[in-house]
C-alpha cells in the first residue's frame, strides 16, 4: 500500500503545487501587464524564479501550519488512516483548483487546503482532533485579510494623490521605495534566524537604503539626460522592483499547500526523528519545483483575470496595489498564518478601483470572484470527508 501511495500522493501534490504556482504567478504578473509595464514574458520567468526561491528560503514556517496546526494527526494510530486522510485533503484540494484554472478564476488554493485538511480530519478522527482555536483565527483571517488590504490601498491612493501634487513629489515617490524594501528585508532575515532581531534591523534598514539611493541616482541620472521624469516611468520600475519581492513572500506563504500535508505523508512512513528536517527539506524542494513549472505553463491564464478584468489598472495604480498586498503578506508570513493572498491582492485592487470611483470597478466580476469563494471551501470539506469515509470504509 505505501509504494502506490506514495506515488499517488506525489503526483497530487505536484500538480497542486503546479496550479498554486500558476495562480500566483498570474496575479502578479496580471498586475504589470494590466498596466502594460513590463516585457510579459521576461515577468513570467524572473517572478516564477523569485517566487520559487522564497519558497525554499522561507516555506518552511507556513508549510508548519499545514502539517500540524490544523489537524492532529499524530491521534491516530493507524498510519493508514492518515496516508488516506492526507490523499483525500490534496485530492479535494486538487480538483476545486483544477475547476479554477479551466474558468480562469483566482480561487485560493491556501482556502481550498485549509478545507480539505479539516473534512479528511473530520472523517477520520472526529471533532476532537481539530485545532478549532487554530481554525477559528485562519478563517477570520479570510475576512479581515481583504478589508485590511483595500482599507491600505484607499489610503495609498489618496496619499498618492496628495504626493503628486506636492513640491517633493520625486523624494516622497523614492520614500515608498525605502519603507517597502526596509520592511521586506527585516522580515527575510529574521525568518531566515540568520542574525538576532535587532542586528536584522539595522542591516535590513542600512541595506534597503542602499538599494533606495542606487534607485535614487538612477532616476536622477534619466532626469538629468531627458529633463524631466514621467510619473508612468517611475511607478513602472517601482512596480517591477516590488514585484519579485512579493514573489519571494508569495513562495513562502504559498508552498505550504502542497509541501505541508507531503511532509506529514512522509513522517507517516518513515517515523526517524533525526530524519524530520530533511523530509521538510524535501517536501518543500519538491513543491518548490512544481510551482516554478505551474507558474510558466498556466500562469497566463489568471492573468487574464487580475490584469484588467476587475479594474484598469495604470502604472500609479500598480505600484499601489502590489504595495497594499505586500503590507498584508508580511504579516500574514509573520504570524504563520496561512491565509488567502488572493484576498489581499484582489482586495487592493478592488480599493483602488473604489477610491477612483464605483464605475472604475467590475462588480460582476468580483462578485463571481466572491461566490467561488464562499461556496469553494465548504465544497472542499464535503468532497474530502466524503473521500476519506469512503475509503475508510474499504480498508
Amino acid at each position: 500500500m505505501y509504494i502506490e501511495s506514495i506515488t499517488l500522493g506525489a503526483i497530487m501534490v505536484f500538480l497542486l503545487a503546479m496550479i498554486n504556482g500558476a495562480n500566483d504567478i498570474g496575479k502578479l504578473v496580471g498586475v504589470l501587464s494590466g498596466a502594460r509595464i513590463v516585457n510579459t514574458r521576461r515577468a513570467y520567468l524572473l517572478n516564477a524564479i523569485a517566487m520559487s526561491t522564497g519558497a525554499v528560503l522561507i516555506g518552511e514556517y507556513v508549510s508548519r501550519t499545514y502539517a500540524r496546526g490544523i489537524v492532529d494527526f499524530g491521534s491516530m494510530i493507524d498510519p493508514r488512516r492518515i496516508i488516506i486522510s492526507l490523499l483525500s485533503a490534496v485530492a479535494s484540494t486538487l480538483l476545486l483548483a483544477l475547476l479554477s484554472v479551466t474558468y480562469k478564476i483566482p480561487v485560493s488554493i491556501s482556502q481550498l487546503a485549509v478545507g480539505g485538511i479539516l473534512g479528511s480530519g473530520l472523517a477520520s478522527c472526529g471533532y476532537e482532533c481539530v485545532f478549532w482555536d487554530r481554525v477559528f483565527i485562519i478563517t477570520l483571517s479570510w475576512i479581515t485579510t481583504p478589508l485590511i488590504a483595500m482599507l491600505l490601498s484607499i489610503m495609498l491612493y489618496r496619499l498618492s494623490i496628495l504626493i503628486e501634487h506636492s513640491r517633493h513629489s520625486l523624494s516622497s515617490k523614492i520614500g515608498f521605495i525605502y519603507v517597502y524594501t526596509a520592511m521586506f528585508t527585516v522580515q527575510c532575515l529574521i525568518y531566515l534566524r540568520i542574525f538576532p532581531s535587532i542586528i536584522a534591523v539595522i542591516l535590513a534598514t542600512s541595506l534597503s537604503l542602499i538599494l533606495t539611493l542606487v534607485s535614487y541616482m538612477i532616476v536622477l541620472n534619466i532626469h538629468r539626460r531627458v529633463g524631466t521624469i514621467n510619473g508612468d516611468w517611475f511607478y513602472s520600475y517601482a512596480t517591477t522592483l516590488t514585484s519579485f519581492m512579493l514573489a519571494f513572500s508569495y513562495g513562502a506563504h504559498d508552498v505550504g499547500n502542497a509541501a505541508g500535508p507531503l511532509t506529514v505523508f512522509l513522517e507517516t512512513i518513515n517515523k526517524e526523528a533525526s530524519n524530520e528536517s530533511l523530509k521538510s527539506t524535501i517536501a518543500i524542494t519538491y513543491s518548490s519545483i512544481a510551482f516554478l513549472l505551474g507558474a510558466l505553463l498556466w500562469g497566463y491564464r489568471i492573468a487574464e483575470t487580475i490584469g484588467g478584468r476587475i479594474t484598469p489598472l495604470t502604472p500609479a495604480t500598480s505600484f499601489i496595489v502590489q504595495l497594499s498586498t505586500a503590507f498584508t503578506v508580511i504579516l500574514l508570513v509573520g504570524l504563520n498564518i496561512p491565509s488567502s493572498l488572493t484576498l489581499a491582492l484582489l482586495g487592493a485592487i478592488a480599493g483602488v478601483g473604489y477610491a477612483r470611483g464605483l464605475q472604475y470597478v467590475n462588480t460582476r466580476t468580483l462578485l463571481e470572484i466572491n461566490m467561488l469563494w464562499i461556496i469553494g471551501v465548504p465544497l472542499t470539506i464535503l468532497i474530502s470527508y466524503a473521500f476519506t469515509s469512503v475509503s475508510i470504509r474499504l480498508l
